[in-house]
């Protein structure tokens, strides 16, 4: 990519709006104008079975008997900042659920791309690489599923942003309400602390993890009185457990189903989304704290990277449910690319735009 004009007014997160109000528009045209198709509800015992949306849909339209119509109830209502801000927001009215759903995603995800061109410009790097947050095949399907992540990750690159604007209290906040969002998120929440930590800046370790994790705790000991359980987990229906051994819940996709055929095409899609960035992040931020390279965006890296290791094998056999998971990976593998010039892994980022294919299919 070229160095940015700064007299070009078209800007990355512009782009981003359109090709929304275009993807949005195109998926309701086909499915005859009906905006219950953005939360993909089930249809009956022996038809669609629906996704994920659907149960963020039932928490929105009724948070108190919602449970009775999840799958698994403390589990998908751990995830409860997205719905409960369409319920405030559509007023309680179920007709104005699904709009208000497409709005808070749609809006988290174009307004991060924005802060995202910020922090790569502040790096002095091609603000159009913000592209590939943007567009991010997962991120933008999820807006359409109207599931957690636009909002989970969006309140992630906004919590990086305070942080890099010397706002650590708005940033452990920003955290907090993302794990409210989505508990994978809270996995930066990890990068930060241990960073502090490790800069031996106890005080504000103690202090973020506080603030952003403290939310989180109070409100699984909310559902455990309520539900009878805690949220925490490695999915709902049909989960499979976290891995102890690393990359097995890739190689379960070959010792479960037992074809080599099957196992050949996931590795086409999981070798360059998922498997070679992870280990490089790995090696990489390990590298640079054995450099004594401290820097904030080396721990975010260690964290997400790691967290590849034990994806449960429930995660990996299902390609959407990769594409949804991997943005924090991305985050943190081009943030610490752009500011240790790694320029190869900068460009080779772009992989990640290729998901955008499954998006057209789906």
């Amino acid at each position: 990519m070229s160095k940015p004009d700064k007299h070009n007014t078209i800007r990355p997160w512009m782009v981003v709006l359109f090709v929304l109000i275009v993807y949005l528009f195109v998926v309701f045209a086909v499915h005859n104008f009906d905006p219950l198709t953005f939360v993909t509800l089930a249809e009956g015992p022996t038809g669609d079975e629906g996704y994920d949306g659907q149960y963020t849909y039932h928490i929105a339209v009724d948070p108190v008997t919602a449970p009775a119509k999840l799958d698994a109830p403390a589990y998908r209502m751990q995830r409860i900042l997205l719905p409960i801000t369409a319920h405030l927001l559509s007023f309680g009215q179920a007709a104005l659920v699904p709009w208000m759903l497409i709005l808070i995603n749609g809006a988290a995800l174009v307004g991060s791309t924005y802060l995202f061109e910020e922090l790569l410009t502040a790096e002095n790097k091609n603000r159009w690489f913000a592209l590939i947050y943007g567009l991010f095949p997962g991120l933008l399907i999820s807006v359409r599923l109207s599931v957690n992540e636009p909002l989970a990750f969006g309140l992630v690159v906004a919590a990086i942003s305070l942080y890099r604007q010397d706002k650590p209290i708005g940033a452990a906040v920003m955290l907090a309400l993302a794990g409210l969002s989505k508990e994978p998120a809270l996995v930066f929440a990890g990068g930060f602390m241990l960073w502090l930590a490790v800069e031996k800046r106890w005080w504000e370790a103690i202090r973020l993890g506080l603030i952003a994790w403290l939310p989180y705790i109070v409100w699984q000991v909310v559902l455990f009185l309520w539900l009878g359980e805690p949220g925490f987990g490695s999915g709902g229906a049909g989960q499979t457990s976290f891995e102890l051994i690393p990359f097995m819940g890739f190689f379960r996709i070959l010792t479960e189903t037992g074809s080599l055929k099957v196992f050949t095409v996931f590795s086409l899609f999981m070798a360059p989304m998922v498997l070679f960035p992870g280990l490089w992040g790995l090696i990489s931020s390990i590298q640079s704290i054995a450099r004594r390279s401290h820097h904030l965006y080396v721990y975010l890296l260690l964290a997400n990277a790691a967290v590849m290791l034990i994806i449960p094998y429930s995660t990996y056999r299902e390609t959407l449910a990769m594409l949804r998971f991997i943005p924090g990976l991305a985050i943190s593998v081009m943030l610490y690319s752009a500011h240790f010039n790694r320029a190869r892994m900068l460009r080779f980022s772009l992989v990640w735009l290729g998901g955008l294919a499954f998006l057209v299919a789906a």
